[in-house]
């Protein structure tokens, strides 16, 4: 498990960070206005919505903050063996009983 911190938009209406697909702006790379917080309709270009000009949010239409988080990502290839085997258990029990 590796622990890093990443820069995310934080809406402070709605008082949550805004996943990609609540976010809409305008395109860095070729000022279309209406590209969504993680690509372009018009370019095609895959967009950090960090990056979008004017961003707002989709759900009450506010300018979102840049905020920092502290974030967990898993290094699936340590667990994959472990996660295998307690799948393959629950499919013959037909539950979950962690060890």
């Amino acid at each position: 498990t590796v622990e890093q911190t990443v820069e995310q938009l934080y809406c402070n209406a709605c008082k949550k960070f805004l996943a990609d697909r609540f976010v809409e702006g305008t395109c860095p790379f070729c000022g279309y206005e209406d590209a969504r917080g993680d690509q372009c309709d018009k370019c095609s270009k895959l967009i950090n919505p960090v990056e979008l000009k004017d961003p707002k949010c989709k759900v009450c239409s506010a300018s979102p903050t840049v905020k920092t988080s502290k974030h967990l990502f898993l290094d699936l290839p340590k667990v994959e063996d472990k996660i295998a085997e307690l799948s393959r258990d629950r499919e013959v029990n037909k539950s979950y009983h962690p060890t």
